[in-house]
């Protein structure tokens, strides 16, 4: 009995300490661990500052910025884009389709910061270590 709880400890302690995903970049292997920071904003203004210090990055590989809007009118969409990154926070810039134009069958966009941003949602990710 003793000896098959002493197996079962050494498997389990084993599998415990295996390493986990590894991940890769054009460097090569990454320094781990690998840290997600998720969240959903509600945007406020054109300019958002979102602040990211919670994850104790070392340093940021990836932001993935979603932009969410109910709405049905194309001109109205939002787009967000990363302004500038650092360990702590990040600054997005939302902008939506102020003026679509139709040039020979071809929908060209003036894209403007929205004049409201009431409702917009923005789900971010960054990774990092």
């Amino acid at each position: 009995m003793f000896l098959g709880i002493l197996l079962f400890l050494a498997v389990f302690s084993f599998k415990w300490n295996t390493p986990s995903n590894q991940y890769y970049n054009a460097s090569g292997l990454m320094p781990t661990p690998i840290k997600h920071w998720i969240g959903t904003i509600s945007a406020s203004s054109a300019t958002q500052t979102v602040d990211i210090s919670s994850a104790g990055f070392a340093n940021v590989f990836l932001v993935n910025i979603t932009s969410q809007d109910n709405t049905g009118t194309v001109s109205t969409v939002p787009f967000a884009s990363v302004k500038t990154v650092s360990t702590t926070s990040l600054t997005i810039n939302i902008v939506n389709n102020s003026t679509i134009l139709s040039i020979l069958s071809l929908n060209v966009s003036n894209a403007a910061f929205p004049t409201s941003t009431a409702g917009m949602t923005l789900n971010v990710e960054c990774i990092g270590n």
